[in-house]
């Protein structure tokens, strides 16, 4: 539901948005990434699986925040940064 809160309140393609927090990490709001990178698992974490090396203003903690992530990832898309997420990039592909 915060999901759809957000998108609506930012605007967003509502569908596209939840299609790529549900591909990226189910909606689990904790936890790393599942995928492996030259045989390292991706630093990013959360729902909105944020990469903390590449985005090193925001720390763990906050990307494992919902409120946080979801506001996070919502002005990120406003700022035309949707494909900063692989599986965004796959949805409109």
């Amino acid at each position: 539901e915060l999901a759809i809160e957000v998108a609506e309140q930012y605007g967003l393609h509502k569908g596209r948005f939840l299609a790529t927090l549900e591909c990226e990490n189910h909606f689990n709001a904790k936890g790393q990434s599942n995928h492996y990178y030259k045989g390292k698992r991706e630093d990013s974490w959360g729902v909105a699986q944020i990469n903390l090396p590449y985005h090193s203003d925001v720390t763990r903690e906050q990307a494992e925040d919902p409120i946080f992530a979801l506001n996070w990832m919502a002005q990120a898309w406003l700022d035309n940064n949707a494909k900063w997420w692989t599986c965004y990039r796959i949805l409109v592909s």
